[in-house]
């Protein structure tokens, strides 16, 4: 049986789509077996379509909707959304964000300067308030323990209803007269600045 040879060998192969009424290539095709593309001067092929193309028995194509695709930079990468001022969310409740480390623990920001941290310890949740001082230290000073319910329903509300909470429980430390209440008023004073 004879060996039936392989016309495509001996076409050069072309890039693009034919253009109407383009001429011949100029350059001779490639060898047998050779990888080689022939590459010509001619047009590159328009993709795009115009606003309707008459087919035979098929009527007008409309056109085809154009879509634009933004370049990757960076200002169309993802960024979280900055905190409102008074340190409420979207939905009105706690701005709570899950600590790092090896305890458990929360942080609510009350504002840039101030913050609470809530952790989980063997009697409830401590809070702590920490705040920024004006030569950059960064005191925490204890408020209160929390029950599991009273920090779950504490996460629901909003931040003057954690606050208030929170003044509620100094205010009952004060009456217990477990602290000192000159310490206990100052503290009282910067967490009421957030109900």
């Amino acid at each position: 049986m004879a060996r039936r040879k392989d016309c495509r060998e001996h076409t050069p192969k072309l890039i693009g789509a034919p253009v109407e009424n383009a001429p011949p290539p100029t350059v001779a095709p490639p060898l047998a077996g050779s990888s080689a593309r022939v590459e010509t001067n001619r047009p590159k092929a328009d993709f795009r379509l115009e606003e309707t193309t008459e087919k035979p028995g098929l009527g007008s194509i409309p056109e085809a909707p154009k879509t634009t695709h933004k370049k990757a930079s960076l200002g169309s990468i993802p960024r979280k959304a900055e905190k409102p001022e008074n340190g409420m969310s979207k939905a009105g409740k706690l701005p709570v964000a899950k600590s790092r480390g090896n305890q458990e623990s929360w942080t609510v920001a009350a504002d840039a300067q101030t913050s609470f941290r809530i952790r989980l310890t063997e009697s409830g949740f401590g809070v702590v308030l920490r705040w920024r001082e004006p030569d950059g230290k960064r005191p925490e000073r204890y408020c209160c323990y929390l029950s599991k319910s009273e920090w779950a329903k504490a996460k629901k509300g909003s931040l003057a209803d954690f606050a208030r909470l929170v003044a509620i429980k100094i205010e009952q430390r004060k009456t217990s007269g477990e602290a000192d209440n000159s310490k206990l008023d100052g503290l009282l004073k910067r967490v009421r600045a957030f109900e």
